[in-house]
């Protein structure tokens, strides 16, 4: 799909990045985000996000939306590659926030992290994408080195995580990276392949004392202006299960206690018996109840 090709209402300006315009030309009404960024899963393919775009659309019809795309050809990558497919939805927003500088804005992250290797040269990584809070980690680095600073008064904001964060483990790792896979033999040789790497890489990182990315992500999730608009008062929502496989619930829930503990504004529903990033499709009642009241909470908040 070409750069400025459309699927649905979605508009591509990357290779990753898509973005919908407001259904009409006028300001947003104050009770509607202005802008909403999603950041979709690892491998996500674009109909199962067009859902969640299109539920927005039916709640938030006069809101901007952002789709950063998150896919396994992130694996083999440079470091500016990697940025440079990013970057469309940082300049965006910068280019946005050139004519609103306190936008009302909706973040939505799927899933989390991503793992590296930097082999032989400091410039060269191989990078696979587990998620959504990777790619927003990254456009918060991109906006920052960019010079954006927050807005005099913060407007209302809201952050939202589904299925995140997890922890960095070999077993996990390498479920998320084979659970499309359908063929046993495929699956084993990737279990193989990429297990052999991860090993190594965890002793590596073990001599080294160094955290792993993951580790890493989570603590700058924790980071109350992970986006310039944002705030310690941003309402923060946590969407997640007692039975998802890739993100177990005790990873999530101590990444909470930890915001709690930063002074966060930390909101959370866990769900029971839906898969990885399936409450949604589960409990469809239940999880947008949570995603509007979220975001009415923020504009008790901010909206004064």
């Amino acid at each position: 799909m070409s750069a400025n090709a459309t699927a649905g209402h979605l508009k591509q300006i990357g290779k990753h990045v898509y973005i919908s315009a407001a259904e009409t030309a006028t300001e947003c009404q104050i009770e509607s985000p202005q802008y909403i960024l999603v950041f979709g899963w690892m491998g996500a393919q674009l109909p199962h996000l067009q859902k969640y775009l299109d539920k927005y659309k039916q709640l938030y019809p006069n809101a901007h939306q952002i789709l950063v795309r998150s896919d396994p050809s992130f694996f083999f990558v440079r470091a500016k590659k990697r940025e440079s497919l990013i970057r469309p939805a940082a300049e965006y927003l910068q280019t946005a926030m050139a004519h609103n500088p306190a936008p009302r804005l909706l973040v939505h992250s799927f899933s989390n992290g991503k793992q590296s290797w930097q082999w032989f040269q400091k410039s060269v990584s191989l990078t696979w994408s587990l998620g959504g809070a990777a790619q927003l980690v990254q456009v918060s680095q991109m906006l920052s080195q960019a010079g954006i600073r927050p807005p005099s008064k913060p407007p209302a904001t809201c952050i939202i995580f589904d299925s995140a964060p997890g922890r960095a483990t070999i077993r996990r790792t390498l479920e998320a990276f084979t659970v499309s896979i359908k063929s046993r033999i495929l699956k084993a040789l990737a279990y193989l392949f990429l297990g052999s790497w991860l090993f190594f890489y965890s002793i590596i990182q073990t001599l080294r004392r160094k955290p792993d990315i993951i580790s890493r992500i989570r603590a700058q999730l924790n980071n109350p202006q992970i986006l310039p608009w944002l705030t310690a008062d941003t309402p923060r929502l946590y969407l997640y299960s007692d039975a998802d496989r890739l993100v177990p619930h005790d990873s999530v829930e101590e990444h909470i206690a930890q915001a709690k503990q930063a002074g966060l504004n930390v909101r959370a529903e866990m769900f029971r018996g839906s898969a990885h990033v399936a409450h949604a499709k589960t409990y469809p009642e239940k999880y947008w109840d949570a995603v509007r009241s979220t975001w009415s909470e923020s504009r008790k908040i901010f909206d004064q």
